[in-house]
């Protein structure tokens, strides 16, 4: 009896939550339907949207769920982080990470990608110096994942690794995570060699895999204001001819 009256108060608290994180997003939805009209507001709408998300992620973490954020809102918070907490990641969200990778859509259905997962340090500082400029924060992340393919299997693998990639790092944004692209893929150092030879003589990658980019995943350690819709260039869209 008692057990089930521990159950009961659990599933209370998990619906509780549960309402919280419904009634959050609903209110999100509100902002950007309505405020988001009124530049005046604008400023305080980042604030009060950073502030709801915040609870929204401690409501979640309360209830053992991860309750996916309408991709409006998802679209528009993702923003690259290059600064990380010492925090190391869940492991249940690296496996979350790259369950999106593995579900990613690919050319012939070919799934021919490839991911190595680096959590160890001193590989990380030496994927940091894989090309001479634009990498050196991989050193302060927990965790990267290399995103490769093999060009002469697959003459979409820029494609279906870009994909791939940005569908991770959608998820880690989900998961109230921070990441941030890091582009390999013609890059190196300035003696000549390429990023593609430093990062295979890392990581033991086979000759027939090039690399395309490198994720670096962290808890953020900085704040990026959400897109602002007044600034998106919809002047760069054209309706049925150019």
């Amino acid at each position: 009896m008692k057990q089930l009256g521990t159950v009961k108060e659990v599933l209370f608290h998990q619906s509780v939550w549960q309402r919280v994180v419904a009634a959050i997003d609903m209110c999100r939805q509100f902002i950007h339907l309505w405020v988001a009209k009124v530049s005046i507001f604008q400023k305080k709408q980042t604030i009060f949207l950073f502030f709801l998300s915040f609870i929204r992620n401690f409501a979640c973490k309360s209830i053992e769920i991860k309750i996916m954020t309408d991709f409006k809102t998802l679209a528009q918070m993702r923003r690259s982080h290059r600064k990380f907490t010492t925090q190391e990641i869940d492991a249940d969200d690296v496996r979350l990470i790259l369950r999106a990778a593995l579900m990613s859509p690919t050319s012939k259905s070919q799934r021919a990608w490839q991911f190595v997962v680096v959590d160890d340090k001193t590989d990380l500082e030496k994927l940091s110096d894989a090309k001479e400029m634009g990498g050196q924060f991989i050193k302060g992340a927990p965790l990267a994942i290399v995103v490769l393919g093999d060009p002469v299997q697959n003459d979409c693998w820029v494609e279906d690794g870009s994909i791939a990639a940005i569908s991770m790092q959608y998820q880690a944004e989900d998961l109230g995570l921070g990441s941030c692209w890091v582009q390999m893929r013609g890059r190196g150092l300035s003696d000549g060699t390429s990023a593609d030879t430093v990062i295979r003589g890392i990581l033991d990658i086979p000759e027939n895999l090039s690399v395309l980019c490198v994720l670096a995943f962290g808890h953020k350690a900085d704040e990026r204001q959400p897109q602002n819709e007044d600034k998106l260039k919809w002047e760069n869209v054209h309706l049925g001819k150019f």
